[in-house]
């Protein structure tokens, strides 16, 4: 009556739902057809095959009798066959999508409130805040007014710094392991029916997570650097770095997770590069000793220009350049200065966010099998 077409699929429809059809369409193991045509027909066309609808029956139960056992179903299957069928309309080209898409930055502001519950629900847990206020009150205790015993501390203090930029880096890396696996049916479901594209939910996605990689940060950082002694003068623009550091772990984390599809595959791949990471940032072995052919790896790792930016910052600003190239001469940390440091840690979170929207964008792990 409204002029719209409506298709249902339904197993052993009632007497009332039944009489509500126009159209019926049969189908047997294997999609093959056994009856298409009017409702009222169907009775008729059984009739004619010796196959009528018994008394006091509901037609729809007697049909679903008749496909439910394999002679009877394989009769009707082959009469339906051999029945000749009325031509149907010629094909028209199908088109990709009925209606436009909404813009880009439309899709990430309705999708973002999703996105946001569901990172929350995973970062933001009395799991996580349990673990790091314990961290905090441990690393705090361990180099406990560190920062007060300088330079004669200084070894203790680099120690401190590398804890504290190691914790900040696998912590993000791995909270983030998850977040396109646990979605790949929701992901290749939604993609396959366009109801967005792929950059509006990466744009939500992203935008979703930022805030909340920096709230146990922030916690941490109130409780080390007092109890550390560490120079508050510079406590900004430490946390700045560090924030910028998270979200370069965070990024590789979204590159691992698209391109594993799978939580513990991603797992696996990112212990091997952190500890990749970690081993060429110049704070376990001097790569400044090795051959040129191999110590440039250094300038690939985060950790080389995170390291560098902040025992520079800690060190050199509140108590002398002296004391910095004491603390560092065995250590192959960046000496690039700040601008650079910087920007190399910002280049790494663009290209590990586009190669993930790139592999999100063009993957064939979000299609139906």
């Amino acid at each position: 009556r409204g002029g719209t077409t409506v298709l249902l699929t339904i197993h052993q429809p009632s007497s009332s739902l039944y009489e509500c059809f126009d159209q019926l369409l049969l189908l047997g193991k294997g999609g093959r057809t056994a009856y298409f045509g009017g409702v009222a027909e169907a009775v008729d066309h059984f009739s004619a095959l010796g196959r009528p609808v018994p008394p006091l029956w509901a037609p729809s139960d007697h049909y679903i009798e008749l496909l439910s056992e394999a002679g009877t179903r394989e009769e009707v299957c082959e009469a339906w066959a051999r029945k000749d069928q009325r031509a149907g309309p010629a094909k028209t080209p199908q088109p990709e999508t009925l209606s436009s898409m909404p813009p880009t930055l439309y899709q990430a502001r309705v999708l973002f409130p999703r996105q946001f519950l569901r990172t929350k629900r995973t970062y933001m847990t009395r799991v996580q805040l349990k673990l790091q206020l314990g961290l905090a009150c441990v690393w705090g205790l361990i180099y406990f007014q560190v920062g007060a015993g300088l330079p004669k501390r200084v070894d203790d203090y680099v120690g401190a710094v590398f804890f504290i930029v190691a914790h900040w880096s696998w912590t993000p890396l791995f909270q983030g392991l998850g977040n396109f696996p646990k979605e790949k049916d929701m992901l290749t479901k939604e993609r396959s029916s366009k109801v967005y594209h792929t950059m509006g939910y990466f744009i939500a996605q992203v935008t979703a997570e930022a805030p909340l990689l920096l709230a146990f940060p922030l916690l941490f950082f109130c409780i080390v650097w007092p109890m550390a002694a560490m120079p508050w003068q510079v406590f900004v623009q430490v946390f700045a770095v560090m924030c910028l550091n998270i979200q370069v772990c965070s990024a590789m984390s979204m590159l691992i997770s698209a391109v594993c599809m799978d939580q513990d595959m991603g797992i696996a791949t990112a212990i091997v590069v952190m500890v990749a990471q970690m081993c060429t940032g110049g704070y376990f072995a001097d790569l400044r000793n090795l051959p040129a052919a191999l110590g440039w790896v250094r300038f690939c790792s985060f950790y080389f220009y995170t390291f560098g930016a902040i025992t520079r910052l800690t060190l050199e600003e509140p108590f002398g350049a002296d004391v910095h190239r004491r603390a560092i001469e065995k250590y192959s940390f960046s000496e690039f200065g700040y601008a650079t440091e910087l920007l190399c840690l910002a280049a790494m979170s663009v290209v590990f966010r586009a190669l993930a929207y790139l592999q999100l964008r063009f993957t064939k792990q979000l299609r139906f099998s």
